[in-house]
C-alpha cells in the first residue's frame, strides 16, 4: 500500500432532509446493536489506513461496503425504536391517564429509559452504546449528529417533540447555525475521539492537529484558526488544502494520539511501514512473514511503457525487501539453535 495525498475537503454543502425508509425488522434490537458496533470497529481501523493511503482502492471500496451495512442496520434500529415508543405510549395511556399531560421531552425520555433497563436486563449486565445508535434520547441542548443525504452533520439540539408518536429533533448545524427538523432514527450522539481530544482551554489559535471532515469522515492535518468558547466550536484551516471550516471542539484530536492510532492500526492489519529508496511505504505482511505486492502495482495490459517500468521498479525493491527479511530470519534461527545448542552443553 503506498502512501498518496487524500482529495480536498469540498466546501460544506447545504443538507437537505432525506426520507426514512421503511424495514422488516428480522432480529432484535439488542442483537442489531451489536452489530452495529462491531462494524464500526472495523470502520475505524479502516479509517486509520485510509488517512495514510486515501487512494487505496481495497480499503476506499471496504469502508463504502461497512457504511452501506451501518446505514441499513441503522434504519432497522430507527424503526424498531419507533415501534417500542408507540408500544410504550399505548400502555402509558391505558394504565394511567394523567401520563399524556407530560411533555413530549420527558415521554420521550422515559420510553427510552425502559428501553434501556429492558436491553441491560435481557443481556444480563451494561452495555456500551453505539457511536452511530441513538441508544439515549437526547436534550435539548445536547451535540449530536444528524444525517442529510448520506452524510452526518454536527449538530446542536435546540427542541424535540413527538409528532404521532415518532420522536423529533430540532437540531442547529454547527457549519452554518442553519435549523432542522429530523426524525430520532437520524440523529446520533456526537462523541469525542477516543484518544487525544482537547478540552476547551488548550485549544488556541495556532494549534496543529488533525480535525474530522464531515463529508468524507477522515481525519486531516489541520491549523486552529479561530475559537468560539461560548458555542464551543473552532474554525480550521487544513493542512494540505485551502479550505475552511467551522467545527465542534469534538471533531478535534492531537497528532500524537492520530499517529498512534494508525500504528495500532497497521499493526491489526499487518501492515508495517518501510523506507524503500527514500520514499515511505506502507506494505501489508503475509502468513510467510514477507511483505506482498499490492494490486496497484500489477501490469495492465492499458499501462503506458513508463507506466511499466515505474511498477516493475517498485516491485523490485519490494522483493528485496523480502530477501532482506529472510536472510534476517535465517541469522535468528542460527542463532536459537547455537544458543539451544549452548544451554545442552
Amino acid at each position: 500500500f503506498f502512501f498518496s495525498p487524500s482529495p480536498s475537503p469540498s466546501p460544506s454543502p447545504s443538507p437537505s432532509p432525506s426520507p426514512s425508509p421503511v424495514f422488516t425488522m428480522s432480529e432484535s434490537v439488542e442483537e442489531l446493536q451489536r452489530k452495529v458496533a462491531e462494524y464500526e470497529g472495523q470502520l475505524k481501523d479502516v479509517d486509520s489506513l485510509l488517512a495514510l493511503e486515501p487512494a487505496n482502492a481495497e480499503f476506499v471500496k471496504l469502508r463504502s461496503d461497512l457504511e452501506a451495512v451501518i446505514k441499513l442496520t441503522q434504519d432497522l434500529i430507527g424503526v424498531q425504536a419507533q415501534a417500542e415508543a408507540q408500544a410504550q405510549a399505548q400502555a402509558g395511556d391505558e394504565k394511567n391517564e394523567k401520563n399524556a399531560t407530560a411533555t413530549a421531552e420527558e415521554a420521550a425520555v422515559q420510553a427510552a429509559g425502559a428501553r434501556a433497563a429492558l436491553l441491560e436486563e435481557d443481556l444480563g449486565g451494561e452495555q456500551e452504546p453505539s457511536a452511530n445508535v441513538n441508544a439515549t434520547v437526547s436534550r435539548s441542548g445536547d451535540r449530536v449528529e444528524a444525517q442529510f443525504d448520506g452524510l452526518w452533520y454536527p449538530a446542536d439540539v435546540s427542541a424535540t417533540s413527538v409528532v404521532k408518536n415518532s420522536l423529533e429533533y430540532d437540531v442547529v448545524l454547527v457549519v452554518d447555525e442553519s435549523r432542522h427538523r429530523v426524525p430520532a432514527a437520524r440523529v446520533r450522539p456526537l462523541a469525542a475521539p477516543r484518544t487525544g481530544a482537547f478540552a476547551l482551554e488548550q485549544v488556541q489559535e495556532g494549534l496543529t492537529c488533525q480535525c474530522k471532515y464531515f463529508g468524507d469522515g477522515f481525519w486531516h492535518d489541520a491549523a486552529v484558526r479561530a475559537v468560539d468558547a461560548g458555542r464551543r466550536v473552532v474554525t480550521v484551516a487544513y493542512t494540505k488544502f485551502k479550505d475552511t471550516d467551522v467545527v465542534p471542539l469534538e471533531y478535534l484530536r492531537s497528532l500524537e494520539a492520530a499517529e498512534a492510532e494508525a500504528e495500532a492500526a497497521r499493526r491489526r492489519a499487518n501492515v508495517e511501514k518501510v523506507v524503500v529508496g527514500g520514499r515511505q511505504m506502507f506494505l501489508k505482511v503475509g502468513k510467510d512473514g514477507m511483505f506482498e505486492v499490492p494490486e496497484d502495482l500489477e501490469i495492465l495490459e492499458t499501462d503506458t511503457e513508463a507506466e511499466r517500468q515505474r511498477k516493475k521498479k517498485q516491485v523490485k525493491k519490494i522483493k528485496y525487501q523480502n530477501r532482506l527479511r529472510e536472510q534476517e530470519k535465517d541469522r535468528n534461527q542460527k542463532q536459537n539453535s547455537w544458543q539451544s545448542f549452548s544451554k545442552k552443553n
